[in-house]
């Protein structure tokens, strides 16, 4: 039984698997739990996803948070999110601090987002749908969808493509399509990210904010950062936007540095 949980949190059409290499990195030291949100990978409840609400994905970390607590009580729980994942980690967790459940306030003891800014999310949103809509609709088999990913470096591990890639799809008729239709998703983007600074921010326990580039930075994280208001890393490198897919050893390195600089 280790000391601590990284709850993980993948972003929108992803799933659970994308935490698959950062598991194996870290779990001489901790332990690693991550979940499917409805409709996506392997979750079976509501298979058609049409509710792409944000209080829905904050709820379904909220339960599965509780799970966690009911089943091991005494272990903290870092909360680490990707993308939307982060978003979601980041009001959940000024939620849980603001609110009155004195046992989630205590058990969760740290924030970590990956590669999510407001400011630049909010910004990326009109080329978001264009890359939706020219990217394949269906794939002639698992392979092809596999190197697709590696090509367009969207995810540049192939060992990690090959395991979270599948759980994208869903087969139909010998073709492989996107379990997740993300175009359907747009009129929810704003709602995604809209405040999602301020909670971070307000969030008084530690946290950090690993970037895949600098460059994604906005101004009011910039400010707060020069303040000393939560460290940053950036991976930098050959990283895309799924570093810890990339480089789930350097990844798995910053979680360790974040114990051990916050003394936890």
């Amino acid at each position: 039984e280790n000391d601590i949980i990284f709850l993980c949190v993948h972003g929108a059409g992803l799933n659970a698997l994308s935490f698959c290499l950062l598991a194996s990195e870290i779990k001489k030291h901790a332990s690693l739990c991550s979940f499917d949100f409805n409709g996506h990978g392997n979750n079976k409840s509501n298979f058609q996803i049409t509710d792409f609400n944000f209080n829905s994905f904050c709820n379904q970390l909220l339960t599965v948070m509780n799970y966690l607590i009911n089943s091991h009580p005494d272990t903290p729980i870092v909360l680490l999110g990707h993308s939307l994942g982060g978003s979601v980690c980041a009001h959940v967790s000024q939620d849980i601090e603001s609110g009155d459940n004195q046992h989630l306030r205590n058990t969760l003891i740290g924030l970590i987002l990956i590669d999510v800014v407001e400011g630049s999310a909010l910004e990326a949103l009109p080329s978001m749908k264009s890359f939706l809509l020219n990217r394949p609709s269906y794939f002639n088999n698992l392979n092809e969808a596999i190197q697709y990913m590696v090509k367009t470096k969207t995810v540049s591990n192939l060992l990690s493509s090959q395991i979270s890639t599948p759980g994208q799809l869903i087969e139909n008729e010998n073709k492989f399509y996107w379990k997740v239709d993300l175009v359907k998703s747009e009129p929810y983007w704003n709602e995604w990210f809209n405040g999602m600074n301020k909670s971070f921010l307000n969030f008084t326990k530690p946290k950090i904010l690993i970037l895949a580039q600098a460059d994604r930075m906005d101004k009011e994280l910039t400010i707060a950062q020069m303040q000393g208001k939560f460290k940053l890393v950036v991976l930098g490198k050959t990283v895309g936007h799924l570093l810890h897919e990339d480089c789930p050893g350097d990844t798995a390195e910053q979680l360790f540095m974040f114990l051990k600089l916050f003394k936890i």
